[in-house]
């Protein structure tokens, strides 16, 4: 486990994601955003991992044993737990909805 994790940015644009497995704290700041900071960790993530309809749900499992994903998503910095497909490709469940949906709409044009 790791206790703190402080980064900040110079602009939105230089980060792409954050991925944190165990973490006490994450705090992400940015010069030409500041409303867009995040404090974060494995408390606040156990907390919201425990709604099913979160993000972060774990599906009962421990957050400090679990990887979340931090990106910008629509604007807003969103925080989303890491789920595994089949084939091990790291994903979030809203990735993998919205890829289920546009396989679906593709072989739907196709028929």
């Amino acid at each position: 486990e790791c206790g703190a994790v402080r980064a900040r940015y110079g602009a939105r644009e230089h980060f792409d994601r954050l991925v944190q497995y165990g973490v006490r704290q994450v705090c992400l700041a940015f010069d030409d955003a500041p409303g867009a900071a995040l404090t974060s960790g494995v408390a606040a993530l156990e907390e919201a991992g425990r709604e099913p309809g979160a993000p972060e749900y774990t599906g009962g499992m421990p957050a400090a044993t679990e990887q979340f994903m931090t990106r910008f998503v629509d604007g807003r910095l969103l925080t989303e737990h890491v789920r595994r497909l089949a084939n091990d490709f790291p994903t979030t469940r809203r990735e993998a909805e919205g890829h289920a949906e546009r396989t679906q709409a593709a072989a739907a044009a196709l028929s």
